[in-house]
C-alpha cells in the first residue's frame, strides 16, 4: 500500500485533531500577557490555533509548507467575520527559510511543528529563522509531543466506524506506529477503511520524537533562554525568549 502525506487531506487531518483544544487556553494565555502587535505561527495549517487568537483580538500571520492545509484555511476564514479575517494572513512557506519580511513580538510552533523538522540541521535552520523574526527580548513558544512507550514500542489500534468527511461515507481507521531503526523516526500511519472491500488509503507522517535535553541544547546553541516548561496533557510546552545581544 502507498502511503500518501496526512497533510494533503486536510479534511481527514481536522476530523482527527481539529477538536484538541488542551493547547489553546495556554497559547492565548500567553498572547494576552504579552500583547504583541503581531504574531508568527509556525505550521498553521488549517487555522485551528491561529484562527483561536484572532477571534480574541490577536493579529496573526502563519507560515505552512503544504498548500492543501492553507487552502482549508482560507475556506475556513471565507466564513469568518471582516474584523477576524482582517486579523490573520497566512503565507506558503519552509520553517526552514522563515523570510516574513517584519519582526513578531511573540512566535508560535503549536502542534508538535519541531517534529517535522527530521534533521538537526533542519532543526538549528528553524531556530535561526525564528531568532531573525522575532523583535529583540521576544518570546518563542512551541510544544513537543509525548508518545507514549506503546507508541515507541510499535502499537496498531483501531477507530469505532465514523463517516468520511469528503464523501459521507462510513469507515474506519486503523493507526499503527513504529519506529524506523535505520533513521530514528516515528511514523504514524492511518488506514482508511471503507465498506467496499477495496485496499484501505494510507495517511502518514514521520515525526523526530527528542528528549529534553537535546532541544535545550538546540535552543541554547541558537540563543534561547528557556523561562518555563509546561504540562498540556500529551504535549509539553516550551516558553523561551531570545537572549539579547550580548547576553548570554
Amino acid at each position: 500500500m502507498h502511503a500518501r502525506s496526512l497533510y494533503g487531506q486536510p479534511a481527514i487531518y481536522d476530523l482527527l485533531f481539529h477538536g484538541w483544544s488542551a493547547d489553546l487556553a495556554h497559547y492565548l494565555a500567553l498572547a494576552e500577557a504579552l500583547r504583541p502587535a503581531s504574531i508568527l505561527e509556525c505550521a498553521v495549517g488549517s487555522g485551528r490555533v491561529a484562527l483561536h487568537l484572532a477571534r480574541a483580538g490577536h493579529r496573526v500571520h502563519g507560515v505552512d509548507l503544504d498548500p492543501a492545509m492553507l487552502e482549508a484555511l482560507a475556506a475556513r476564514m471565507a466564513r469568518e467575520p471582516s474584523a477576524v479575517q482582517a486579523r490573520l494572513s497566512w503565507a506558503l512557506g519552509d520553517l526552514r527559510a522563515l523570510d516574513t519580511g517584519r519582526r513578531h513580538g511573540l512566535v508560535l510552533a503549536p502542534f508538535n511543528a519541531l517534529g517535522h523538522l527530521h534533521s538537526a540541521a533542519d532543526l538549528a535552520a528553524f531556530l535561526g529563522g525564528v531568532r531573525a523574526e522575532l523583535e529583540p527580548g521576544g518570546t518563542f513558544a512551541f510544544d513537543v509531543w509525548l508518545p507514549s512507550e506503546a507508541s515507541l514500542a510499535g502499537r496498531v489500534s483501531d477507530s469505532p466506524r465514523f463517516r468520511d468527511p469528503r464523501t459521507q461515507e462510513p469507515m474506519r481507521c486503523t493507526e499503527t506506529t513504529r519506529v524506523d531503526p535505520a533513521t530514528g523516526l516515528l511514523h504514524v500511519e492511518l488506514a482508511l477503511h471503507g465498506l467496499d472491500g477495496d485496499p484501505p488509503e494510507v495517511l502518514a507522517i514521520a515525526l523526530r520524537v527528542r528528549d529534553g535535553d537535546t532541544l535545550g541544547a538546540a535552543l541554547a546553541e541558537a540563543g534561547f533562554l528557556v523561562r518555563e516548561t509546561v504540562d498540556l496533557g500529551e504535549m509539553q510546552g516550551w516558553i523561551c525568549q531570545a537572549a539579547r545581544s550580548g547576553l548570554p
